[in-house]
This record gives structure tokens, C-alpha cells and sequence, in this order.
């Protein structure tokens, strides 16, 4: 993989240099402590070249399979829930999360699907597949008697045909507060998207699930709460105002013996993501790495 030529601002050489040095730990490494990143080699800082044909073909691909599966599972529309979220994170904040989970890498089309903002901390992505179907979101909510009150003169989006959109919404974890219609023909049904509070995983909906889960199961939230930490603090605000992007590298790091997600800020240039400040994240506790002393330190800390 062919790495792009650009000037690298002088905390990335410190950290370069350190890295080149042999003093970061491997990727995956977590059984020994330790006081800086482990980013994975040069090309996970500098990023590489993409080529835009081969990038929309890749999209392309990614939703024609999970087309695919839909259909091939015998449901009208697939649903996933990506994950946890601030209540009040700005669409772009929503966006820039999407970016830097794993439902950027394996279905890259939803980042820059539309949001449907219904209010609440849960984010899902809906599927559907056929021309002549519809899916039509509205809010919802609890009677008296426990079920649902659809406000269909209230409708948050109208799809058509195949589609996908984000949905933002449930503000309980007890109930949904949407309905999500899906119409073909004169057939239709309705969803309420939630959580199971039995595993964590989709209820059970007349949808095919494409939500990606850990090995134990559950969803990986754990890098969503995370990341909404970072983003209320004045430092990673402050350089999000200025143009940076959060992104989470997909590693965890032990610091102070403690398991750590571990973030990055940088910006963009043209395809390439430049990685410059790292932020170690776990227990609500926030690490920022120090590159000139190569050591981990409180963030607010000094």
C-alpha cells in the first residue's frame, strides 16, 4: 500500500520517532502495561490513498450483499442497532461516531445515509430493499394500557423504494418511541425498534438483523460511552471546533492497569486521515498520551 507524501505537524514525527524506536507496544497487546499508543505501523498514522472508483464499488458491494441477505431471509427490511449515543451529539457527532465504528468498514454506505432524529440515545439503521416498498417513521408512545400510540399525522420520514436512513430515537430503555411502517402494496407492517433487556441484542421484530455483535454477544457500546465522554470535554470540543476529527483506532491499551479504548484526533487530507493527539479512555477516566515524554497523563492533568 502506497503511502501519500504531506507535512506532518511535529507531534506525529515525536510520535513517529517514537514508534520507530521500538518503545510502542504491538496492536492487541494488552496483558503488559504500558505508557504509550499502539498505533498499527506508520500507514495507521499517515493513512494511505483510496481510489474513489474503487471505494464506490466497494459501497456498491457492501449493500448489494446485505441486500441480499435481507432477501434471502425471507424479511421485507433489515434493522441493526449501531449503538449508544449522547441524547444531545449533533449530527455531526453522530456521523463522525459512525465513522470510527465497525459499521464504517463493513457497511460504509451508512455513513452518509440520512438521520432520522426522533430524540434519544439509541442509534439503528434501517434497510429496505424493493422498489415498491416504502418504510414511513413515526413517534410513539405508551397508553394506559401498554401499547403503543402511533402518531401517523406526525410522520419524522417518508422512504421509498430501496433505502437506508439512521434513526436516532428511544429516550427509555423500557419502550420505543417510534414506529417504523413498512408498506408493499396493500401488505404493511409496523416495527418498534428497541433493545432486549434479556441480552442486549435486537428485540424481536419482523426484521432481518444485521447488527454486528462481540463475541459475547452483546453490542459494543463500550466505545460508544467512550466516545460521548471525550466529546464533552472542553479539550476534544475545542479541537473539534477547529476542524479535528475523533476517531476511534479500533485498539485498547492497559494504562494504570486499567483497559483502555484508545482514540484519535486529527484531520483530513484529501483521503488521508492524519492521527495527532491520542486519548485513552476507560472507567470514566480520560488519558491524553504525551508524544515529547512518551508517557499517559490525566487529561486536565497538566
Amino acid at each position: 500500500m502506497r503511502l501519500k507524501k504531506f507535512f506532518v505537524p511535529a507531534i506525529v514525527l515525536l510520535l513517529m520517532l517514537a514508534l520507530l524506536s521500538g518503545c510502542a507496544s504491538k496492536p492487541g497487546d494488552n496483558t503488559e502495561d504500558s505508557s504509550k499508543p499502539s498505533p498499527s505501523g506508520l500507514s495507521a498514522i499517515l493513512g494511505s490513498e483510496v481510489d474513489p472508483s474503487a471505494a464506490a464499488a466497494e459501497i456498491d458491494a457492501q449493500l448489494s450483499a446485505l441486500h441480499k441477505e435481507i432477501d434471502e431471509s425471507g424479511y421485507q427490511a433489515g434493522i441493526a442497532y449501531i449503538g449508544f449515543v449522547n441524547s444531545k451529539a449533533t449530527e455531526d457527532e453522530l456521523r463522525i461516531y459512525l465513522k470510527s465504528s465497525q459499521y464504517a468498514e463493513k457497511y460504509s454506505f451508512l455513513c452518509d445515509a440520512p438521520i432520522v432524529d426522533a430524540g434519544g440515545s439509541e442509534l439503528y439503521a434501517v434497510v429496505t430493499t424493493r422498489a415498491d416498498r416504502s418504510a414511513t417513521v413515526y413517534p410513539a408512545d405508551i397508553n394506559s394500557s401498554g401499547k403503543y400510540n402511533v402518531h401517523t399525522d406526525k410522520a419524522l420520514y417518508k422512504g421509498k423504494g430501496a433505502d437506508c436512513f439512521l434513526l436516532r430515537c428511544n429516550v427509555s430503555e423500557l419502550h420505543s418511541n417510534v414506529s417504523v411502517l413498512f408498506k408493499t402494496g396493500d401488505e404493511q407492517f409496523s416495527v418498534n425498534p428497541m433493545l432486549s433487556g434479556k441480552d442486549g441484542k435486537l428485540a424481536d421484530i419482523a426484521c432481518y438483523d444485521f447488527s454486528i455483535y462481540s463475541d459475547d454477544g452483546g453490542v459494543q457500546d463500550d466505545v460508544m460511552i467512550a466516545y460521548g465522554l471525550l466529546l464533552e470535554t472542553d479539550e476534544v470540543k475545542h479541537y473539534i471546533d477547529k476542524g479535528m476529527t475523533l476517531q476511534y483506532t479500533g485498539q485498547k491499551q492497559v494504562i494504570d492497569g486499567r483497559q483502555c479504548w484508545i482514540f484519535a484526533l486529527g484531520t483530513e487530507h484529501g483521503d488521508q486521515f492524519v492521527r495527532e493527539l491520542y486519548y485513552g479512555v476507560c472507567d470514566n477516566l480520560i488519558y491524553c498520551y504525551d508524544a515529547v515524554s512518551d508517557t499517559w497523563d490525566t487529561l486536565g492533568a497538566g
